[in-house]
């Protein structure tokens, strides 16, 4: 099971992304940041979907295999691909997969893009659903939000129009309350610093 996770129910997580898999009656892929929650994303979905194929990749997986891996998902109609964000290098391409769940978010932005530019192609003709999940009310909501920031930087750089956060949060269909749960550091008058989660004081 997962490290410092001592419940013996599984994380509210796995129901969310099993009901987002039902939705998607087609190829669907799930990447992790751990390996641990890959192997029981893999065991969980194999339970809750058998008649779905599915697979999964880590970073022990030797490079060949991981090809003939990626070939079988793409090959299949409503497969489920489940890795490790990073055991998907720049050198991979999975066009054919329009659904992409983020499980989990990295400090690292620029590999969490990686990550997500495996399956959305400069030449991508169809649409692409990407679902990042966090948990409300976490260090999570921060770095959704810093992912946001970085989106209305590249807005601005590319088109110099200027975006308010409300704006790219609504583009990319984020619920704005996420900017009411995010942690700030406050500093007072007196030098103090001051942590406030939303409208709650932390210290």
């Amino acid at each position: 099971m997962l490290d410092e996770y001592e419940s013996n129910e599984l994380p509210n997580k796995f129901d969310y992304i099993r009901s987002l898999v039902e939705r998607f009656q087609e190829k669907v892929a799930i990447g992790t940041v751990f390996i641990e929650a890959a192997v029981e994303y893999h065991r969980f979905l194999q339970n809750e979907f058998p008649d779905r194929p599915v697979f999964l990749i880590k970073g022990d997986i030797p490079f060949k295999k991981r090809t003939q891996l990626i070939r079988e998902f793409e090959m299949t109609r409503n497969g489920i691909l489940i890795s490790t964000q990073q055991s998907l290098k720049s050198s991979v391409n999975i066009p054919s997969c329009n659904f992409v769940i983020v499980e989990s978010l990295q400090w690292n932005i620029p590999k969490l893009d990686q990550y997500c530019f495996r399956f959305v192609r400069y030449n991508s003709t169809e649409q692409k659903e990407i679902h990042l999940v966090t948990y409300n009310h976490t260090i999570e909501q921060n770095l959704l939000a810093l992912l946001m920031a970085k989106e209305r930087i590249n807005e601005y750089i590319k088109t110099l129009d200027f975006k308010e956060d409300a704006d790219i949060f609504i583009e990319f269909g984020i619920d704005l309350d996420v900017l009411n749960s995010l942690i700030e550091k406050k500093i007072d008058e007196n030098g103090n610093i001051h942590l406030t989660w939303g409208t709650q004081r932390v210290s």
